[in-house]
């Protein structure tokens, strides 16, 4: 995959709105489940679960819901978020790569293309998270060799997030049963660190 040319995926607008439409609805219920992170795994594990089904969530509901919701919900919103990185990766971060004149961005954006040099896809199984993701589409891994691969590695990180769970659940419950207890501070705690946080960015932006 060397020489690649420093341009993005060629894609219509069209198709350039869909993918930041996702990429925020997915921003947007990840903002939400970390703010209501206490409530929704005491009272709606499932609804956590849709809202943001990552490494973390998985686990922390895998022991109380079972292998089916993480096979039903999970595993097509993992892929469809994972999906989506990549598309945005692959898009936008490419040519913001390139045009960089930063020696420093220049040598992330090589030692990406030397990573999926010797790798290629399987990166993906390996590593299959959000950022990985990304990265692979700003270093121009085909999206023919990247879509198989997103899929296999949310197959694996479903599969070890429940077995991660069932065998973190003495824990978990424990956590949950503290929660249970302190719902209403805990919630409200989350709730304006999000909050704050988002605010601080807002600020810096402006």
């Amino acid at each position: 995959m060397g020489g690649r040319p420093p341009g993005g995926l060629t894609a219509s607008p069209r198709l350039r709105r869909v993918v930041l439409a996702l990429a925020t609805l997915l921003a947007l219920g990840a903002t939400i489940a970390i703010a209501f992170a206490p409530w929704l795994l005491v009272e709606h594990p499932l609804l956590l679960l849709a809202l943001a089904p990552d490494g973390a969530d998985m686990v922390l509901v895998a022991g109380r819901l079972g292998p089916l919701p993480l096979v039903l919900v999970a595993l097509p919103l993992r892929i469809l978020g994972v999906g989506t990185a990549f598309a945005v990766g692959a898009i936008y971060g490419a040519p913001v790569l390139a045009a960089s004149r930063s020696s420093r961005v220049q040598r992330i954006r090589g030692g990406l293309e030397a990573i999926l040099d010797r790798f290629g896809a399987p990166l993906l199984v390996v590593l299959p998270a959000y950022a990985v993701a990304t990265l692979a589409g700003a270093a121009r891994l085909p999206p023919r060799s990247a879509a198989p691969a997103i899929v296999l590695g949310q197959v694996v990180a479903v599969c070890a997030a429940w077995f991660l769970g069932d065998a973190l659940s003495a824990p978990i419950d424990a956590l949950v049963a503290f929660l249970r207890e302190h719902l209403v501070a805990a919630t409200l705690l989350c709730a304006a660190a999000v909050l704050t946080w988002q605010v601080r960015k807002w600020v810096t932006r402006n």
